[in-house]
């Protein structure tokens, strides 16, 4: 292995959605940028890999049109004028191009964060990174880290404090929260599907499930089949992290034992149809979320609470799903809408105890319940471009984040909102906006 260091002034793990905007804003704001990426391309659980839609604000009861603006827009314009095939290749190399785009921003893929190393004021010094396709270990230091791996990998590496599985009633208050347990929502496998126009046989594999009738998938419609079904979940009973292999597995054979039921077990219309694509990269909900100094909670997003350092917003519903996954008897998921989009604060986006460490996307600090609605990529999106915006000031002020003032949030959303990000309540103060 060839061992060498990086430097950078800010340095993100993860290249979802949520660490590609946060790449993105904070060189845009001028400063030197490391983004670590452990798969082949960005984009995370969008990617050509996973193939989920991008969902957001879209959800909002409030505002059912609403979506998100800044970065994560320009792309999907751009995909929009340059994609109308709707390729899920073509929507990683727009990613990729925006970012390699940004002169200050290094691109690691391949590269996973194996370890962290702390300063004696409890800082990130330095992350420890493999990259196996090049022969490769590499030492990189920063002055900011930003945690976007959705796993929280590089916070639980630094000891940061994180929170797997679900919060009981007591525990914030929360009306709806189902726990105290260890249990999440589970995995999904996506598949691509096509109308060939004539008959195709499907002979499953000796090991893919059997769900001979419809009552063996209870509140399971198959309603479109060209793009899989979301509902092929498992795994929310497993460690999301540790038992991976596990759940991939039997994941597959559930993809399979479905596609068998369409195919040979009753008229569901898909005599003619074949599988086209199928995914192997289980598409994760949930898995560790740091916490920081505000832990976003149900009540926080029904009753639209206003926050001062406000600085990105959501608008999914909060939608939870039982851990038995596609064995549970009962329906697959459960929605509470606001009625409107939320604002999600600053205070949710930085570790409360590792001080040089802001974090976005599913890592962001939440309940079980309101990462019902967090964890999805637009969202994520937002709340990346937000972080990258707020590591920069950071950087330029040579400060930690919580040690950022009303003045510093003043001027992050201020920012954001010249960039077109959209924070509720907070009005452009810009006098050239008319």
């Amino acid at each position: 292995m060839t061992r060498r260091s990086l430097q950078a002034e800010i340095v993100i793990a993860g290249g979802g959605l949520a660490g590609t905007c946060a790449a993105i804003s904070a060189a845009r704001c001028g400063a030197d940028v490391i983004l670590i990426q452990d798969r082949p391309m960005l984009g995370g659980n969008t990617s050509s890999e996973v193939r989920v839609h991008a969902t957001g604000a879209d959800c909002s009861g409030g505002r059912p049109h609403a979506r998100e603006g800044g970065i994560i827009e320009e792309m999907r314009l751009e995909e929009a004028v340059r994609n109308p095939q709707r390729s899920n290749s073509m929507w990683d190399i727009i990613l990729e191009e925006t970012v390699r785009r940004e002169e200050s921003i290094r691109l690691l893929l391949n590269t996973s964060v194996v370890s962290a190393s702390l300063t004696s004021s409890g800082c990130i010094g330095a992350i420890g990174c493999a990259r196996p396709w090049t022969e490769e270990e590499l030492t990189v230091t920063g002055e900011i880290f930003i945690d976007c791996t959705g796993d929280g990998t590089l916070g639980a590496e630094a000891g940061a404090d994180f929170r797997m599985g679900r919060e009981g009633p007591d525990e914030h208050g929360e009306p709806h929260a189902e726990g105290p347990d260890d249990k999440t929502m589970g995995c999904s496998l996506m598949w691509i599907a096509e109308d060939t126009g004539s008959p195709v046989e499907f002979t499953p594999p000796s090991w893919a499930r059997k769900f001979e009738s419809d009552e063996d998938l209870p509140f399971r419609g198959h309603g479109e089949i060209r793009h899989g079904h979301w509902w092929i979940e498992w795994g929310g009973e497993l460690d999301m992290i540790k038992d991976q292999d596990h759940i991939r597995q039997e994941l597959l054979a559930c993809l399979f034992g479905v596609w068998d039921h369409l195919k040979n077990h009753g008229d569901h219309g898909a005599e003619n149809w074949a599988l086209r694509w199928f995914g192997v990269l289980p598409a994760k909900r949930e898995s560790r979320r740091l916490l920081g100094p505000h832990i976003l909670t149900e009540n926080d997003i029904m009753e639209l609470r206003e926050f001062p350092d406000a600085v990105a917003h959501g608008g999914w519903s909060i939608d939870t799903h039982p851990p038995k996954g596609i064995y549970s008897p009962e329906r697959p998921s459960w929605h509470l809408h606001s009625d409107d989009v939320y604002g999600i604060p600053l205070r949710s986006l930085y570790s409360r105890n590792v001080p040089n460490l802001f974090m976005a996307g599913r890592c962001a600090s939440c309940t079980h319940m309101a990462m019902g609605s967090t964890r999805v990529a637009a969202t994520g999106a937002a709340m990346g471009q937000a972080v990258g915006v707020a590591a920069a000031r950071c950087v330029d002020f040579l400060c930690l984040p919580e040690d950022l003032n009303e003045e510093d949030v003043a001027s992050i959303q201020q920012q954001l909102l010249r960039d077109d990000h959209f924070i509720p309540n907070v009005r452009n103060e810009d006098p050239s906006v008319v």
